[in-house]
């Protein structure tokens, strides 16, 4: 089967619940399935029971960052293939690699416009 916009799963993981809960907000209105994790390690078991179509990852968070929990999910072949968004206020460094393993970046603040056209390559990268 395949899915449209209508049941592609996208976890948000922020550890700010006002721009976790905005997101989610506007994610259910254009008819995404939406699960919210407030960090790193809350989103890494949240992806255990529930594999999402897209992560959509802060870079600074308490507990776990969302660089190790980038690269924890890109290093686990169970979940190495599911695109990971990253968003950051800051500057992000790149790995020592020189690669930054993430399917797409978004500088905060960013637009709603810029956030949607992320999402649609990704899911049609998928296809």
């Amino acid at each position: 089967m395949i899915k449209t916009p209508e049941n592609k799963r996208i976890l948000v993981v922020d550890d700010d619940a006002e721009t976790r809960d905005i997101l989610c907000s506007i994610l259910i209105e254009r008819k995404f399935i939406v699960e919210k994790a407030c960090n790193g390690k809350d989103a890494l078991k949240k992806i255990g029971i529930n594999k999402p179509d897209i992560i959509l990852l802060d870079y600074l968070m308490p507990v776990m960052d969302g660089m190790e929990a980038c690269r924890k999910i890109k290093n686990d072949p169970e979940t190495r293939a599911i695109p990971i968004i990253l968003c950051s206020a800051t500057h992000i460094k790149k790995g020592k690699d020189g690669k930054m393993r993430v399917d797409g970046y978004l500088e905060k603040p960013f637009t709603i416009e810029k956030l949607f056209r992320k999402i649609d390559t990704l899911l049609k990268t998928q296809n």
